[in-house]
């Protein structure tokens, strides 16, 4: 919670995040399903009660560690920011850890989102499909994005009805291909772009969200644009001025 709150103070507009479910169905925010990375546990989430989990710490590796940053509920997490959030849906199917339970997933995240949500926009993505289907049945009004290496996907996001593609920042090549998923309806997010260089060059070729883990020189970068009037951009070499979100890619930053 930490870093959503830092993300926000250095300009997005946006956190994503990533969930997977502890032992009693509860959406926990981590990004793997094992805890040695990013906490001074071990073993597998989904092992453990919400209650065991947040007895970890959840800042080893950084500047608060040992200050009793914990790993927080998908609801602890909405209740913190204040901005709009993409919640990632994290899947497993390797036996080495609890197998995901799509519908159940689906049911927890739907309840949190309607709990949560407030006013702000809650998109979820996944490379899943068949989570965001199974989202899409049972919270047919929350905005889905399907997280892809594959070009070829924009058309399979379009056909399964989707909101948006997330695509890896460097698939993103010239103003055809954004010119491409806009036509379809849907809107570009790229990821996880962290060159100066490139959030400039992104934003002229229309793409309507930057994923980072540097928000503060994004946004910077973001601003020597200036603002056109907060279009979308849709266009070839259009700008998206205050349209465009910038979104903080953070568990704990870099993460």
């Amino acid at each position: 919670i930490p870093s959503f709150l830092r993300a926000e103070e250095e300009g997005a507009t946006s956190v994503e995040l990533d969930v997977v479910q502890a032992s009693d169905g509860t959406l926990v925010v981590l990004h793997d399903h094992t805890l040695e990375r990013t906490t001074d546990g071990a073993g597998c989430a989904g092992d453990l009660g919400v209650g065991e989990l947040q007895q970890l710490d959840a800042a080893i590796g950084t500047s608060l560690e040992g200050t009793g940053v914990v790993v927080p509920t998908l609801a602890e997490a909405l209740a913190a920011i204040s901005v709009d959030v993409n919640i990632e849906l994290k899947t497993n199917d390797n036996d080495s850890c609890p197998l995901t339970d799509r519908r159940a997933l689906a049911t927890a995240v739907a309840n949190d989102i309607a709990a949560g949500a407030g006013d702000r926009t809650i998109l979820v993505s996944s490379f899943d499909l068949d989570a965001l289907d199974r989202l899409g049945e049972v919270a047919p009004d929350v905005p889905l994005g399907f997280l892809t290496l594959d070009t070829a996907d924009i058309e399979l996001a379009s056909e399964r009805g989707f909101d948006a593609v997330h695509l890896f920042s460097l698939l993103v090549d010239g103003p055809e291909l954004v010119d491409d998923v806009h036509e379809l309806g849907l809107e570009l997010a790229v990821w996880t772009e962290n060159d100066p260089d490139r959030f400039a060059t992104l934003a002229e070729l229309g793409v309507d969200k930057i994923i980072t883990d540097e928000p503060d020189l994004a946004a910077a970068s973001l601003a020597e644009l200036g603002d056109d009037g907060g279009c979308r951009a849709s266009g070839r070499g259009s700008r998206p001025g205050l349209g465009l979100s910038l979104l903080a890619l953070l568990a704990v930053v870099g993460r």
